[in-house]
């Protein structure tokens, strides 16, 4: 393993060793992210027990205790990688939550579909409800389905944090837990291309675009501005041809690039999983 101030990097001989590792360090931070929120209750109702008695107040800790883990998922080999290794972890299923970092804004029934790729691929192996997954509604026109998906992650937020029910509405901790991205050979990331207008949109979680250089032309997306606000960053990149830019971002600390333009403001560093071909540079 080799880092940099900003970013982990392994590489890995193929896919199913890359696949294994990646699985293991979510089920990792899953495992971390639950244990902290269990016991920041704990200790929140320790100093909290004799004021909470003498008001009569409930449970505070509890009101605030870290109800499930959000993991944003990415298209593109990220879905055959997590359906090989996901299924076999001993994860806690009823308190993971899976969106998308971006999804194409066609029918649920199109192969272009993330949700439907994912769905043929890896749900159907997993224990989940329709609650456990949080997706566009493809019905609508993509500025409203933009809209749409956005209010229902505000809510995804709230609800992660917290025993109460949700209204729909802005919160101080729009802070996802974790992100896995792919990268594509120019470097874009998410629904984010290169020297394209939707890199500048940072008043919103999601985003939308009408003309993106990669069909479908429309597409939903998180903002760069709500990558960056994550907690935690895996990115996988795998063959030859997105080695140039591999070693531009990692080594040579290029922003040019959408995928090198993520930098979460928080503690958390970078992870990403390259194979060999992709490494080939470093």
């Amino acid at each position: 393993m080799t880092s940099t101030p900003q970013s982990t990097y392994n590489v890995y001989d193929d896919e199913q060793p890359l696949s294994t590792s990646l699985g293991y360090q979510l089920e990792k931070i899953i495992n971390y992210l639950l244990r902290r929120s269990c016991a920041d209750g704990v200790h929140h109702s320790v100093r909290n027990t004799t004021e909470q008695v003498a008001k009569g107040d409930q449970d505070l800790a509890a009101s605030k205790q870290k109800q499930f883990v959000t993991i944003g998922l990415s298209g593109g080999s990220l879905v055959q990688i997590l359906a090989n290794t996901l299924p076999y972890l001993q994860l806690p299923w009823p308190q993971i939550r899976f969106f998308f970092v971006d999804e194409r804004h066609v029918p649920f029934t199109s192969n272009e579909s993330t949700y439907h790729a994912y769905d043929q691929q890896l749900f159907r192996q997993l224990p989940l409800t329709q609650d456990h997954v949080i997706k566009i509604n493809a019905d609508l026109t993509v500025e409203e389905c933009a809209k749409d998906y956005e209010d229902k992650l505000r809510r995804l937020l709230q609800e992660s944090s917290t025993n109460e029910p949700s209204a729909v509405q802005s919160t101080n901790d729009e802070t996802f837990d974790i992100l896995l991205l792919g990268m594509g050979p120019d470097g874009h990331t998410a629904s984010l291309f290169p020297n394209h207008k939707v890199l500048d949109v940072d008043n919103c979680l999601v985003t939308y675009i009408k003309d993106s250089p990669k069909p479908p032309q429309e597409r939903i997306t998180l903002t760069l501005t709500t990558i960056n606000k994550a907690k935690h960053v895996l990115i996988v990149a795998m063959g030859e041809a997105k080695s140039q830019i591999v070693k531009e971002v990692i080594k040579d600390k290029n922003e040019q690039y959408p995928i090198g333009k993520i930098r979460p403001a928080i503690k958390t560093q970078v992870r990403w999983y390259l194979d060999k071909q992709a490494a080939s540079q470093l």
